[in-house]
C-alpha cells in the first residue's frame, strides 16, 4: 500500500475524444489543465467551453497562462488559473480580484533551483506548481531533483503540485514528499496524444 492519496491534474488535453474516454471510464482526475498559450497541446476558449458539458462538476478546471493581458483572464473558461510567466505578486493579486478565481503560481526550476521566492506569493495565490524550466516554461517533460526542495514544502501552507516528466513509475516515491498531489502531462502520452489508459493508471495509483 502507497503513502497518501494524492491528487491528479492531467494537463494539456487538447482533443475532445480524450474527454468522452474519460467519461466512458468513469474515472476523472481532480483536475483537467487547458494550455491557452503557443504550444502543440494549445486550445481556443471556444472549444473548452464547449468541452465543460462533459466534464463532471467535481473535476475543476485549470487554465495555463503566459503573460496573459487581464482581459484574456477574465473571460477564461475555467475554474483555476494556472500562471507560468512573470507574473509578480501584486499582478497575481490583482488578478485574483478582479476575476474571483483560484490562482496557481507556477515555481520555475532550473537545475534543481527555485528560480522565484514563493514566500513572496504567499498571501496572493491559492497554490503553487513546482516545474522544470527548459526550452518552455512549462511543458519540457523533464524532471528535477525533488529532493532538492523537500524543505521548501515542508513549510507550505499553500496547496503544492509537482510537475515535470512524471509518470505513474513515480508516485510511490512522490507520496513520501510533502506536497498535494502531481501534475501529468508528456507522462500519460503515447507519440504525441494523450493516452486515457496511461491517465486511468496515473489516477488509479495516485489513490491508492
Amino acid at each position: 500500500i502507497g503513502g497518501k492519496q494524492m491528487k491528479v491534474k492531467i494537463c494539456g488535453i487538447f482533443e475532445q475524444k480524450t474527454l468522452h474516454q474519460l467519461q466512458d471510464n468513469g474515472i476523472w482526475p481532480d483536475y483537467i489543465g487547458f494550455v491557452f498559450v503557443k504550444s502543440r497541446r494549445e486550445v481556443s476558449k471556444e472549444q473548452v467551453r464547449k468541452w465543460r458539458s462533459i466534464i463532471p462538476k467535481h473535476v475543476e478546471t485549470v487554465g495555463v497562462y503566459v503573460n496573459a493581458e487581464l482581459d484574456e483572464l477574465l473571460d477564461a473558461p475555467v475554474d483555476i488559473l494556472q500562471l507560468h510567466g512573470d507574473e509578480t505578486p501584486e499582478e497575481c493579486r490583482n488578478i485574483k480580484e478582479k476575476t474571483g478565481k483560484k490562482l496557481w503560481k507556477v515555481i520555475p526550476i532550473k537545475e534543481d533551483t527555485a528560480l522565484l521566492s514563493y514566500e513572496e506569493y504567499e498571501d496572493s495565490v491559492d497554490g503553487y506548481i513546482f516545474d522544470t524550466i527548459g526550452k518552455q516554461r512549462g511543458g519540457n517533460g523533464m524532471k528535477f531533483s525533488w529532493e532538492t526542495q523537500r524543505d521548501v514544502w515542508q513549510g507550505m501552507g499553500k496547496q503544492v503540485l509537482i510537475a515535470g516528466g512524471i509518470t505513474k513509475d513515480d508516485l510511490d516515491i512522490l507520496k513520501l514528499f510533502p506536497i498535494d498531489g502531481v501534475d501529468v502531462s508528456s507522462g500519460v502520452e503515447e507519440e504525441g496524444l494523450k493516452s486515457v489508459k496511461k491517465i486511468v493508471e496515473v489516477i488509479e495509483e495516485a489513490r491508492i
